[in-house]
């Protein structure tokens, strides 16, 4: 269920007809409550493989990556839908010929390097169907500064599993060390408590106030929180708010000036 005042994001390399009942792959990432009302922005890499969605913050932005990485088949593979087939087709078109895992996180270090450089907070999760406690993952993502969320929370390595027919946990998340700093609670449901997978849910929590900012934003449905469009039933929406808050002066200029600039028609208000 997606919930009201909340932002989704969608990606997937997925080759299957619209119409076809099981689509294998895909990723998505839902954002509510307060933390929807920082959304700044949302994209996903060329491929579709992995995707993203930004929030800002006074104290500095937070970029939290949703990624899927695909069991590793052999070079001549052509098994029908698999992802790791997906990925390599999908290389293939652009004549790219490297292992799709390989370039799957060569393509997303160069990214979290360049956040980074841009001061960002990050969180990196998804399904990367090797042992989050593997040094090979890491290691990886050490390189770039990030600290394995779990490590040091689940201390039994050997008993604790994510996927049903697993034998370790191979869902997992990598943060910048701040965000590291502000996790209150870490957690493994049981399997199927969240909902019908074969996955078990793997939760966290951290002080969103310590990492972004001590300010709440103003929880509004997303349409109405800056007036962007001259569509007369949402100007009418957005006028009404304004009026009430008292600061009819700012609205009503925005409006003249996005009418300015607009080819489209808007109705007058009701005096």
């Amino acid at each position: 269920m997606v919930m009201p005042a909340s932002r989704m994001t969608l990606s997937s390399t997925s080759t299957a007809h619209p119409s076809e009942l099981f689509q294998h792959g895909g990723n998505m990432s839902i954002s509510h409550g307060l933390l929807s009302a920082r959304f700044a922005t949302s994209g996903s890499d060329k491929y579709g493989r992995f995707h993203w969605q930004q929030f800002f913050g006074q104290k500095s932005h937070l970029k939290i990556y949703n990624l899927y990485n695909p069991v590793a088949h052999s070079d001549n593979s052509n098994r029908d839908g698999a992802v790791w087939v997906q990925h390599r087709l999908a290389l293939q078109s652009d004549n790219v010929h490297v292992k799709p895992t390989k370039h799957l996180f060569d393509t997303l270090m160069d990214m979290i390097e360049d956040d980074i450089k841009k001061e960002r907070q990050v969180i990196v999760m998804g399904d990367f169907n090797i042992g989050i406690f593997d040094n090979v993952l890491n290691e990886k993502f050490s390189k770039v500064g990030l600290k394995n969320v779990y490590e040091g929370y689940v201390t039994n390595h050997d008993d604790a599993r994510s996927w049903f027919r697993g034998k370790t946990i191979i869902d997992g998340a990598w943060c910048t060390p701040i965000v590291h700093s502000n996790i209150c609670a870490v957690g493994l449901a049981p399997f199927y408590f969240v909902h019908q997978s074969d996955h078990r849910a793997l939760i966290f929590d951290f002080d969103v106030r310590a990492v972004l900012d001590d300010h709440d934003v103003e929880l509004l449905p997303l349409p109405y929180r800056r007036l962007r469009s001259t569509i007369p039933k949402r100007v009418t929406t957005y006028s009404k708010k304004w009026k009430k808050d008292g600061s009819y002066t700012m609205y009503q200029r925005k409006l003249i000036s996005l009418r300015s600039t607009s080819h489209f028609t808007v109705c007058r208000e009701k005096q």
